[in-house]
């Protein structure tokens, strides 16, 4: 029997990685969760391991919403709740986007990932706002007193409030203004959030 230098070995299982890291994403989105643990108990490193645009196992799983596996990475693998996305986004940005109120629960019974920005200077709650989502910005806003951010800006200057009128979800508008979200702010282009009204029932939302 052949037996194989150390280095060569390591060489080989260098290669084989991607293909394993690959493997373990495809577990998550076929909701494989027998797969999938038996993939990181073999590997266990890859749990954390970004991939080209800086996505993780966990990143995958909240994007998903597949709570078993966010769990199980988080309780198991005690991986970091707040790693960032070559854009900037955290598991929490990407549940919140796809709407997955439990994910975002749990993401931040673990750690208060919702004041962390991306690249846009986007917290996950603006994420919630784009979703139309407002029982998952409620759940952000109401989270570790993060309501006193509720006027906070991003990039561009523009607050939530801005941005929930601009993609005309008067739902959210709504739950802002009852939560005491400022309609006097100006962002860089010096614009208030009812600028950017299109229609009377937001206008009277934002009076």
């Amino acid at each position: 029997m052949v037996q194989l230098p150390l280095a060569e070995i390591k060489n080989i299982i260098f290669v084989f990685r991607p293909l394993v890291m690959e493997q373990v994403r495809q577990f998550i989105r076929d909701n494989d969760y027998e797969g999938f643990e038996k993939a990181l108990q073999g590997e266990p490193e890859l749990a954390a391991k970004p991939d080209e645009a800086g996505w993780t196992p966990l990143h995958v799983s909240a994007s998903l919403g597949r709570l078993a596996f966010v769990r199980a990475l988080l309780d198991t693998f005690a991986i970091n709740p707040n790693q960032q996305t070559n854009g900037g986004q955290t598991a929490l940005h990407y549940a919140a986007s796809k709407g997955h109120l439990e994910v975002c629960q749990f993401l931040l019974s673990n750690s208060n990932t919702m004041l962390l920005k991306d690249k846009q200077g986007w917290t996950p709650a603006y994420r919630a706002v784009t979703a139309g989502r407002p029982d998952i910005l409620s759940c952000l806003l109401s989270a570790s007193n993060n309501i006193k951010h509720i006027d906070d800006r991003d990039a561009e200057g523009n607050t939530l409030l801005h941005v929930a009128v601009q993609e005309g979800s008067g739902s959210c508008v709504k739950l802002l203004r009852e939560l005491g979200a400022s309609v006097d702010t100006r962002n860089q282009k010096g614009k208030l959030p009812i600028d950017y009204a299109t229609s009377s029932d937001m206008r009277d939302l934002l009076r």
